[in-house]
């Protein structure tokens, strides 16, 4: 009884343990902005927006590039004194696999410790008999994918610049175009601004 007792009070400890950590609230995802500004934007609010390459995904961001500046108050006009330029850089993460995991103890009983039991008990993996087969924590992530906006806004005539950006956030459990996408409105918030390591909320 007493070597029963032990085991299922371990198996008791892991199982609240996984309960805990599926009940923790998720971390505020966020990401990171720098900016320099080298020169006033010259008076008035006419832009131009502009992708470094012409694919696909480039010209639906260049759209929401856009339409953010409008909401910022900016004119978009291909012939405008100034030009936002724009282009997007991934890092692709990288990832460890181990085998399922298995929990292993042993049990001594009796005042001399003549009677002796070993358990090795598979907690995770569904597909043979898994206690807690729910998730199985076979992959971790070494370095999580990670994507970078650089922008900036030069004098469309002679090219000189008067502001730059590198914005970059970890892509998580965001598709590219989605991450992307949340990171433009505040690209286009700090234009003008000298920026530091400033932190930002994704939703």
């Amino acid at each position: 009884m007493k070597r029963l007792g032990a085991f299922l009070f371990a198996i008791m400890i892991v199982f609240s343990a996984q309960v805990m950590l599926k009940g923790s609230p998720a971390l505020a995802r966020q990401g990171t902005i720098n900016a320099i500004s080298f020169k006033d934007l010259p008076g008035g609010k006419t832009i131009k927006v502009q992708a470094m390459d012409n694919s696909d995904d480039n010209l639906v961001l260049q759209g929401i590039f856009e339409a953010a500046l409008k909401q910022q108050g900016y004119q978009i006009n291909d012939n405008a004194p100034v030009t936002l330029t724009f282009d997007i850089r991934s890092d692709i993460g990288a990832w460890s696999t181990k085998d399922p995991a298995l929990f292993e103890f042993s049990l001594n009983g009796g005042r001399t410790g003549g009677e002796s039991a070993k358990a090795k008990v598979n907690l995770f993996d569904s597909a043979n008999g898994g206690l807690l087969s729910n998730t199985r924590p076979d992959t971790t992530i070494v370095t999580p994918s990670r994507y970078r906006i650089d922008a900036s806004v030069e004098d469309s005539r002679t090219g000189n610049r008067f502001w730059q950006s590198w914005t970059k956030a970890d892509l998580g459990s965001y598709d590219s175009l989605t991450l992307t996408r949340e990171m433009i409105p505040v690209i286009v918030q700090g234009i003008g601004k000298t920026l530091r390591r400033e932190k930002f909320d994704l939703p």
